[in-house]
């Protein structure tokens, strides 16, 4: 009975020895985004009085923020500030920044406590300076994005939009 008890705390500290030892260290890297508000543009933007209410409360809009953190076309930005390489080193041939976003949306976790307007960011990886610098960067891109979709400005603009269709069908 104590041989058995003494054999089986043994085989529990080498396997546990041994996932230590294996194990790469993963650090991570987190912030907290306050989203304070998202303004009705309605009074603007007539179009959207035809979509209604729906999903306008604050557990709507703090999903959108999330999927806006999380969507693919927001890490393959930080994929190409970052370096494909970078986050992909062990792959060996060149590869591009869609396919090095897998990486950013992989380490990723964004979470949202309920009935609160904080999200929770963090991304993991086996390299410190990493994990800082892609979550800097990914808190840059989201920032930017929110303006870009909320505020109307840049490439989501509908005079942007109109403007690149012009410039694709050859007017100036």
């Amino acid at each position: 009975m104590l041989k058995t008890f003494i054999v089986g705390i043994l085989l529990g500290l080498a396997g546990a020895a041994a996932v230590y030892l294996t194990q790469e260290p993963l650090y991570e890297s987190k912030s907290k985004l306050l989203v304070r508000y998202v303004l009705d543009r309605s009074a603007v933007y007539p179009f959207e009085n035809q979509l209604g209410t729906a999903g306008r409360g604050g557990e709507a809009v703090m999903n959108t923020e999330m999927e806006i953190l999380t969507s693919r076309d927001l890490a393959v930005d930080v994929a190409e500030v970052i370096g494909a390489d970078r986050l992909l080193p062990d792959v060996g041939e060149p590869v591009t920044a869609v396919e090095a976003s897998g990486m950013v949306v992989k380490g990723l976790t964004v979470n949202a406590g309920r009935g609160s307007n904080v999200l929770h960011v963090s991304f993991a990886s086996g390299e410190p300076e990493l994990a800082r610098d892609v979550l800097r960067e990914l808190v840059t891109a989201y920032f930017d994005r929110h303006l870009d979709i909320h505020q109307l400005r840049g490439r989501h603009h509908p005079s942007a939009k109109l403007e690149r269709g012009a410039e694709r069908a050859g007017f100036e």
